[in-house]
């Protein structure tokens, strides 16, 4: 039972964590279209961009992690020793990107 429940807490949470980042995407898409009024500018190629950097930003930390989880030595025949320190690296690694907010500021143009 508690590994049925914390599978749903972290699938909860992990929406939750991918949410602000589309509507982020959109947010921006919808505000600079007002300043783009050739033909060349697709909004649902801008839309699809950050999907897609999200989507590789979530195959990335899936390919970090298994190096990580190797060198920790977590596996189910040790009875997932180390799996704590795996956690906390997870969670320290989520809160650092937070920093990286400001490289995605949408910039606003006058006139």
């Amino acid at each position: 039972w508690i590994v049925f429940l914390v599978g749903i807490f972290t699938a909860y949470f992990g929406e939750l964590n991918f949410m602000p980042s589309v509507v982020l995407a959109s947010t921006n898409v919808i505000d600079d279209s007002v300043y783009h009024q050739s033909l060349v500018y697709n909004e649902g190629m801008q839309y699809a961009t950050f999907v897609s950097c999200i989507d590789f930003g979530d195959q990335a930390a899936g390919w970090i992690s298994v190096p990580i989880i190797s060198y920790l030595g977590i596996s189910r025949e040790n009875n997932w020793a180390n799996l704590e320190w795996f956690i906390v690296i997870c969670a320290v690694a989520k809160f650092v990107s937070v920093v990286f907010l400001c490289l995605i500021r949408p910039t606003r143009q006058t006139g």
